[in-house]
């Protein structure tokens, strides 16, 4: 149907807004089959957005955890894959999420050695 739908007119890109249960991308392989399905069946080029709410991504174990979900998603769905920080507008004026966004694995490490017990 969507050949049908836009037959004769030039259609760059295509968009599906899935359901924000991370179960369906992480331990499931549906999402897997659907969009290989449309790659095959469609000669579609895919590409996944993961979509981080960043007042999730405050602190570093947070943040570690956004992380982590996006890795298991791109490697569950086999695609190239583009993380993306929303609600950054909601971002409480003493977060600073920009060490994490810029990659600086120092100030992550710091981040976790003050903030974990020593025994860890």
């Amino acid at each position: 149907r969507i050949r049908a739908a836009t037959a004769g007119s030039a259609v760059p890109y295509l968009f599906l807004d899935c359901p924000g249960q991370v179960e369906l991308y992480t331990h499931n392989d549906v999402m897997t089959k659907i969009t290989q399905q449309l790659v095959k069946a469609l000669d579609l080029r895919l590409v996944a957005v993961h979509l981080v709410d960043s007042t999730l991504c405050v602190d570093v174990y947070r943040y570690i955890s956004a992380v982590l979900l996006s890795l298991a998603a791109m490697m569950q769905m086999e695609l190239p894959h583009i993380n993306v920080l929303t609600k950054c507008d909601l971002l409480p004026p003493e977060a600073d999420v920009e060490k994490y966004v810029d990659g600086d694995t120092e100030a992550i490490i710091s981040d976790l050695r003050t903030t974990m017990h020593p025994k860890y």
